[in-house]
């Protein structure tokens, strides 16, 4: 039996006490149109990362292979341009199927200990139209949302009070047909009595992201209560958020906030990484925000939200398996991240003689962007008045750009503040917008000696004195 490692597959689910065992896949293939098909699980959920086997058929197109599984598992077959999933309980030693090529899902048949599991996995699927068309896709800010075809339709179809009286309508029935299965092995109800609730859940919140603009903020809110949204689910279970569904569940909660409070498009990673922070706990926050990292880098090969909050993330993160597998992808300090170098642009200091930032060269530089009607950027001036003091001492030249729409605004604010540093007037920004993006104030950059952008290990100035005695000393 040739057996290889090879890529691509879909979900895995891993639940309960982790332990390995042997288990062996035996079957046949009807008028099979390929001579091989693949099995494979999720080795690291939060990359993605999989495992496949590459299974081929004998002279009577049967086949038997035997894998390492731990506790209960899903695993995916794919056979030419069909997957289906397989549910694979943790006391389960052999797992028997046949199908028609061409015809998987419609034609296949368990035999032995998985069938009852597997059988009525099949006809939940068939029954509620899952997987009978790729989903639709939501997807902003470096998440996806997927959204069954037919309830998506429905979604742009419907008024609200007729769309989530059906969908309340689909869980009960989901639920009642779950309650019949009295022969089903506990993880595997466990499991679906969870997955009606995501779904359900998920199924309302895509009511408000495909028809967005419909609502403002105070109907949304309004809807959101009065049709009980995630009020079945408790979206800080860490004990499933391995799981890609109750994931999606999650990325459509996102999406949701940022209807709530949408800001510049230019910063939504950012604002998604806050969304996340402030209304997520525990495991489940720091596995969704290690995702969206990772998820903004692997989709838009952008690395910037990594450099701007890895720092801090690992700092503050409780579980080291997520920091670990960061440090893989990254490169422990980002290594494996190219570095932003930052360009020169011109200013003018008060007595209107112009400056040029590459005068700071080999210099540890913090820049702080603001402007005379800025509150939290005054207020942050005021808060930071002695460390900056102090780290001004050690070298550290604190650059404070100014934004205003005239010089004369600016000098009234220098006036009235004590603001520690080096104060000029921007003149010249266009190649540092390009590479930093300043959407928002107040906004900080921190530059090395050697002019690569670089950051600190918290969001507070006063208790990152470590991270500038260590820039320092480079």
């Amino acid at each position: 039996m040739k057996i290889s490692a090879i890529f691509c597959c879909l979900f895995f689910l891993l639940i309960g006490n982790s332990f390995a065992r042997q288990v062996s896949f035996i079957g046949k293939v009807f008028e099979p149109s390929e001579k091989q098909f693949t099995l494979g699980y999720t080795k690291e959920a939060l990359t993605g990362e999989q495992l496949i086997y590459q299974v081929q058929l004998n002279a009577e197109n049967g086949f038997a292979i035997s894998c390492e599984l731990e506790a209960a598992n899903w695993i995916t077959i794919r056979y030419g341009e069909e997957s289906f999933e397989l549910f694979i309980a943790d006391k389960v030693q052999n797992v028997k199927f046949n199908f028609t090529g061409g015809n998987a899902r419609q034609t296949i048949k368990f035999f032995g200990e998985s069938s009852a599991d597997n059988s009525f996995l099949f006809n939940f699927r068939r029954i509620y139209n899952f997987e009978k068309e790729a989903p639709e896709k939501y997807e902003e800010g470096g998440l996806v949302t997927k959204i069954v075809k037919e309830i998506a339709y429905k979604a742009k179809s419907y008024e609200a009070y007729d769309y989530f009286k059906i969908i309340e309508e689909r869980s009960r029935h989901q639920r009642n047909y779950l309650n019949t299965q009295a022969q089903l092995d506990k993880e595997l109800f466990f499991y679906f009595d969870k997955f009606i609730n995501w779904h359900t859940e998920t199924n309302k919140i895509a009511y408000f992201l495909l028809n967005k603009d419909r609502f403002d903020v105070s109907t949304l809110r309004t809807y959101w209560g009065r049709y009980g949204v995630l009020a079945s689910v408790d979206i800080n279970d860490g004990t499933v958020i391995e799981h890609p569904r109750f994931q999606n569940l999650l990325n459509g909660f996102i999406h949701y906030l940022d209807l709530e409070s949408p800001g510049d498009q230019r910063d939504q990673d950012l604002a998604y990484y806050r969304f996340i922070d402030g209304n997520l706990a525990g495991k489940v926050k720091y596995f969704m925000l290690a995702k969206l990292m990772l998820d903004s880098y692997s989709r838009e090969s952008n690395p910037r939200l990594a450099q701007l909050k890895i720092k801090s993330y690992k700092q503050a993160n409780p579980f080291p398996a997520f920091s670990d597998t960061l440090d893989d992808i990254f490169g422990v300090n980002l290594k494996y991240v190219s570095k932003t170098t930052i360009p020169n642009f011109k200013g003018m200091e008060p007595d209107e003689s112009e400056i040029n930032f590459s005068e700071f060269q080999g210099r540890v530089v913090y820049i702080s962007f603001w402007a005379s009607w800025c509150g939290p950027c005054l207020q942050n001036f005021r808060d930071t008045y002695a460390v900056r003091q102090q780290l001004e001492k050690r070298g550290v030249v604190f650059l404070n750009v100014n934004l205003d729409e005239s010089t004369e605004l600016w000098k009234k604010a220098l006036a009235r503040e004590n603001i520690v540093g080096k104060n000029i007037f921007a003149l010249e920004l266009q190649a540092l917008q390009e590479v930093s993006r300043i959407s928002t104030l107040p906004h900080y950059i921190l530059v090395n000696k050697a002019g690569q952008q670089t950051y600190l290990s918290t969001d507070n100035l006063q208790t990152s004195v470590a991270d500038f005695s260590k820039l320092l000393s480079e």
